[in-house]
């Protein structure tokens, strides 16, 4: 039986093998993201292609996704431990949920709260640790959603 594979990957290396079509692959950012106090957001991360199976993303295009690796403890009771890698829709930006967040310098994973009335945005860890963090006002300016967090790839 022949074995197939993508013509691109095999004389260059990059891009998709083909060869295991139950395996996708999302661009994994350079630049972690802390479930914590914050981590300082570089100007042009360094991407790389990261290779997961194609059943953690469920429905997502790959191609529509972005990772960044998490750092420390804040979103544990949410599963999102040191280590990890957050899959993200950057197109996915509104609403509550548990989002890749830039404050300032700084990038974080938390679940986004906004109260559309009070124009208040209240991010919050799923740890007891870590307070919640209420912007307003001109603090809001400081603050860009990346995109929802989909899932969560766990190194073991």
């Amino acid at each position: 039986m022949p074995i197939t594979c993508n013509l691109h990957w095999f004389l260059t290396g990059k891009g998709p093998s083909g060869l295991d079509p139950d395996t996708v692959e999302i661009e994994l950012l350079d630049q972690e993201a802390a479930a914590g106090h914050g981590a300082e957001v570089q100007d042009y991360p360094e991407k790389r292609l990261f290779q997961i199976p194609r059943s953690l993303i469920a429905s997502h295009r790959p191609d529509h996704l972005q990772a960044v690796c998490v750092t420390g403890d804040s979103m544990i009771e949410a599963h999102i431990c040191d280590g990890d890698i957050a899959i993200f829709h950057p197109g996915q930006t509104t609403g509550n949920g548990i989002f890749v967040v830039s404050i300032g310098n700084s990038l974080v994973v938390k679940r986004v709260d906004r109260d559309i009335a009070s124009q208040i945005i209240i991010l919050i860890s799923a740890n007891p640790a870590y307070e919640p963090r209420r912007f307003s006002g001109p603090e809001l300016d400081e603050i860009r959603v990346a995109g929802r967090v989909v899932a969560c790839y766990h190194r073991v």
